[in-house]
Parts: C-alpha cells; structure tokens; sequence
C-alpha cells in the first residue's frame, strides 16, 4: 500500500548501486526517471512486464501467466519464499514486509514442492 521502506541490501548489490547515486552526498532516487522523478507504479509494473518477457514469461494480453496474475508485487511473495527458504525467522521477515501477524505472512510465503509435513515424519 504504498508505504516507504528501508530494506537492507547485500554488499555486492550495494557495489552495483553506490555508482547509481552519483558524487552527491543528498540521498536521491536511484530507480528514477529521465527526468530524476521517482518512478510511478504504472512505469515499474511496465518495466517488471517488458522484463518478464524478454526472460521468456509467458503472458497473455491480460498479464496472466500460467493461471497467475503477474505483477511486481510478487516480488513481495518471492523476497517472503526465499528469505524463509534460507533460514530467516518469520518475526524477520514481517518486520521486513511490515505483516502485523502470520496470517499475512502466510499468504506471502507459499509452499513449495519440496516442502510437505510427509518430510517431518517418523519411519520405522
């Protein structure tokens, strides 16, 4: 819902990005326009489409793929999957998406294949 966050980013991306600010000690936009304005969301949702494409998405005009609506809000849904995947605590990653409990965070964090409660179960 169009709130600001502060997100913490890996060095390497850090190395990538730095240069994007320029000599400037003002914090600016990185991810702006020709113009330096912010981006809209319309003009980030364009630019997650035309990427989607050229990595072989498939989309049909209405931007459904395989069933799925696609969007740059699932990059929410992914960071959510992965940070879980990879060891960190659900308290962590609401905090980092601003969920107020695990119910939100349960629909962010979808079940993947090789996740299945048959995993935890005791064979004798």
């Amino acid at each position: 819902g169009g709130k600001l966050r502060t997100v913490l980013i890996d060095g390497d991306v850090l190395a990538l990005v730095l240069p994007l600010q320029g000599d400037s000690s003002e914090e600016k936009t990185i991810f702006s326009t020709r113009t330096g304005k912010p981006l809209s969301p319309v003009q980030v949702w364009r630019i997650c489409k035309r990427r989607a494409v050229e990595a072989g998405v498939k989309l049909s005009p209405d931007g459904k793929t395989e069933g799925t609506r696609f969007s740059p809000h699932f990059f929410r849904h992914a960071h959510a999957s992965h940070a879980l995947d990879n060891g960190a605590s659900p308290a962590l990653v609401m905090e980092n998406l601003g969920h107020k409990s695990l119910d939100t965070l349960s629909k962010y964090a979808h079940a993947r294949p090789k996740d299945g409660s048959g995993r935890y179960l005791k064979v004798a």
